[in-house]
């Protein structure tokens, strides 16, 4: 009975997290100063890139579960920084990554046994904020001028005298 109660609370939670990430990557204008402004979703303006690389972070999640389960290593670091230099070309934004995020995540525990559903929320936290992180870098990297994915890390970690 307690394993039960856990499991509802659980999803429960899961279902708050969702219409959290919904929240956050609804627009906040209204539609015609988006139009204008050119300030639309990835999702409206591009549906078919959108579900491109929805279907390209969804392999990556999958990967990360089977990394966690089955403890293999899949290199998903290296695809998440490959993924966020796509977005970025696109010039994807922070509710671009949230918004299909979200649609990943919903796809992936949709019918899924309640501690697969779990580990992909766990895992997909991280992920998500490490798919962010690689996409801040590649919008630094351009407003720098580098075009070396790697330079800027390098150029930082060199310190004076070395």
């Amino acid at each position: 009975m307690a394993a039960g109660r856990k499991r509802d609370r659980q999803h429960e939670q899961l279902e708050r997290e969702w219409l959290l990430l919904e929240n956050l990557c609804a627009p906040r204008t209204t539609v015609t100063t988006a139009e204008v402004f050119h300030v639309m979703s990835l999702r409206e303006e591009m549906p078919d890139t959108f579900g491109e690389l929805a279907q390209q972070y969804g392999g990556l999640m999958d990967r990360v579960v089977e990394q966690r389960v089955y403890k293999v290593e899949h290199h998903i670091s290296e695809g998440l920084r490959l993924l966020a230099e796509e977005l970025g070309f696109v010039k994807a934004g922070p509710r671009d990554v949230i918004q299909m995020h979200a649609t990943v995540l919903k796809t992936k525990v949709r019918g899924a046994l309640p501690q697969k559903a779990d580990v992909y929320a766990e895992e997909g936290r991280l992920a998500v904020l490490e798919l962010m992180g690689y996409l801040v870098s590649y919008y630094r990297r351009q407003c720098l001028g580098i075009s070396e994915p790697h330079a800027a890390e390098a150029e930082v970690s060199v310190s004076p005298g070395n």
